[in-house]
């Protein structure tokens, strides 16, 4: 407590109060005291003092006010009366009482510190510069008046001029400003965007004590920004981890680096090891289960965001993990159970409702899920995926005009147009068979991604439905050995396969065929899809060869084909994949059909 000046000896029995830790009795014996003798201001001024350590502010101020009434212009109890205001948050006016005590004594250090350090806080950084080089002047060599200047300098965006006065403070006083200092704003530097300048101060942390894990720590997050140094940041954390094997913090760092270079091995690894030193590290249970996430190890993810729920029920993100993994594992109601866990807790959640939404529409309760895209496109009409989603629930509906107006509805609004414009040329094309506004939206996309394959697939298809069918051929044929799946090059060959139909190209089509009929061994032995779904959807073609002048047989031939691959005919319907029943050595197959044809014409023959 601030002492003032002459103040008298505090009476005895207002000491035995206090030595007993009874100061409101010494409050009260006080004023007993201020009662005969109302002008003693070293009463007052004790009174005041004590009415702050019993957290009485305006009751206080009072008292000094009584001081000042006694002994005006007193700059310790203006200074006192300013720590006052300015401990309840009333800035202004501590700033005032600072300026009313610098008036009486302008070398009041005290106050001056307090007024620079208001001016700070009201981001008057220039005028608390000005006041810490008053202070500085009298007290040149103090260290921490050099730091506090330096931090006031960085506040301002002075970064090498804060730095010099915090190597004179370190030089006075070693111990005042070391590694731990220079870390320390290296951080403020570095939360502020400063990445460069904050690299500097972890520098000169690592020149001040090369075995401070922190200033390594520091390093490491400003290298991690840049991609040619992100292997340097992975061997600061190594140091890091080398000089502070029980920091849980370091390998979490070190793994999310890994994360970010899709190294989720490595990432996970990091994060278990994390876990060993701290097994209630929250972040690191749900960092591992996101690693996992990526490497399909859905089952071992789930147990991690259990874990992650155990340490902090009211995680929303938690939940959502959990929900999300227990969907790929296909355990559907489990992962609705989450999703409704995680919307009690945060019901406008963006990304809980998109996917409690998709989870509905995978049940096939589309009409359910329609309101669950909706409140995820109110929370964020920017991101594509719950228009993309609503519009394929509509789509489950049948009801292709509402799902491609939603689409349409999401360019106004979406940021990255790529799946949208995607979706509204796979309906045209489709569902409504508007084969021409199908391929002005599949353009658009492709202008967006030239090297897109799937949208130049979507393009050659569009064509051949459009009657350019040597066009769009052409544009298929380019792609062939391009897609890096089986089933999907399976789907591109009957694309070109139904291409030569639809021109009449008898030739062409066999030569096709025959490359259809190599691909089925592939992707649809015995003729039936390796896969229980195909991700190439026939409907417009199916409907374009339909709708064709071709002859039946080729009419035939192509639907067939498609109606494979589709996994509409099972394999027991399809004689053509049959294995051939056992023949006798003594009729060979070229000569069974003219064996067993004979006796039938030489029976007609005769006329029996």
């Amino acid at each position: 407590m601030m002492q003032f000046p002459e103040a008298n000896q505090i009476p005895d029995e207002v000491n035995k109060m206090l030595a007993q830790g009874d100061w409101q009795g010494a409050v009260n014996q006080i004023e007993r005291f201020l009662q005969s003798d109302p002008q003693n201001a070293s009463l007052w001024w004790q009174k005041a003092n004590m009415l702050v350590a019993l957290n009485k502010p305006d009751e206080a101020l009072a008292c000094y006010e009584h001081v000042l009434d006694i002994m005006p212009g007193n700059a310790a109890v203006y200074t006192a009366m300013a720590q006052v205001l300015e401990s309840g948050g009333k800035n202004e006016e501590a700033l005032a009482a600072y300026d009313r005590a610098l008036a009486a004594e302008a070398a009041n250090v005290p106050s001056l510190k307090g007024k620079a350090r208001i001016l700070t806080g009201l981001g008057k950084v220039d005028e608390a510069i000005q006041v810490y080089d008053e202070i500085l002047q009298l007290r040149p060599n103090d260290p921490d008046f050099l730091i506090a200047k330096g931090d006031a300098l960085i506040t301002a965006g002075q970064v090498e001029q804060a730095a010099s006065y915090f190597e004179q403070a370190a030089k006075i006083s070693p111990k005042s400003f070391g590694a731990e200092e220079w870390t320390n704003r290296g951080g403020t530097l570095l939360d502020a965007g400063q990445t460069e300048k904050a690299l500097k101060f972890y520098q000169k942390a690592i020149d001040a004590d090369g075995e401070y894990s922190w200033a390594y720590r520091g390093k490491a997050l400003v290298l991690r920004k840049t991609p040619e140094t992100i292997d340097e940041a992975l061997k600061c954390l190594t140091k890091a981890i080398q000089l502070d094997p029980k920091n849980a913090w370091f390998p979490l760092d070190k793994g999310n680096i890994h994360y970010d270079r899709k190294e989720y091995e490595a990432a996970a690894g990091c994060y278990a090891k994390a876990l060993e030193i701290d097994p209630k590290y929250q972040v690191a249970w749900r960092n591992l289960g996101l690693a996992q996430e990526f490497l399909g190890r859905y089952d071992q993810a789930v147990v991690s965001a259990e874990k992650s729920i155990e340490l902090d029920p009211k995680s929303a993100d938690a939940w959502l993990h959990k929900g999300f993994c227990l969907g790929h594992l296909n355990r559907l109601e489990e992962s609705m159970a989450s999703y409704r866990k995680a919307l009690e807790l945060e019901p406008e959640n963006f990304w809980v409702n998109n996917n409690m939404g998709w989870t509905l529409s995978q049940l096939h309760k589309n009409e359910e899920a329609l309101p669950f895209y909706q409140t995820a496109i109110k929370t964020d009409p920017t991101e594509s995926s719950p228009w993309v989603n609503r519009s394929n629930s509509l789509i489950e509906l049948r009801r292709y005009k509402d799902a491609r107006d939603s689409l349409e509805e999401g360019l106004k609004s979406v940021s990255d147009q790529r799946d949208l414009l995607m979706g509204i040329g796979f309906i045209y094309t489709e569902y409504l068979f508007e084969h021409d506004k199908a391929l002005e939206y599949y353009n658009q996309r492709l202008q967006l991604d030239p090297s897109s394959v799937e949208v130049r697939i979507n393009v050659a298809e569009c064509l051949i439905k459009l009657g350019r069918v040597s066009e769009g051929r052409m544009e298929a044929e380019k792609l062939v050995g391009q897609l890096g799946d089986a089933e999907l090059e399976c789907g591109l060959s009957l694309v070109i396969l139904a291409s030569y139909a639809l021109e009449g190209d008898a030739a062409g089509r066999a030569r096709q065929f025959d490359v259809v009929l190599e691909s089925f061994k592939i992707c649809c032995p015995g003729g039936k899809p390796r896969k229980p779904e195909t991700s190439w959807n026939f409907r417009g073609l199916l409907n374009t060869v339909r709708a064709s002048n071709i002859s039946a047989e080729s009419k035939f031939l192509v639907l067939t084909a498609i109606d494979v691959q589709q996994g509409n005919l099972t394999q027991s319907s399809l004689s053509f994949f049959a294995a051939p029943e056992p023949q006798s050595a003594a009729t060979p197959a070229n000569e069974t059909v003219t064996a067993n044809a004979e006796p039938a014409r030489q029976a007609a023959a005769r006329g029996a």
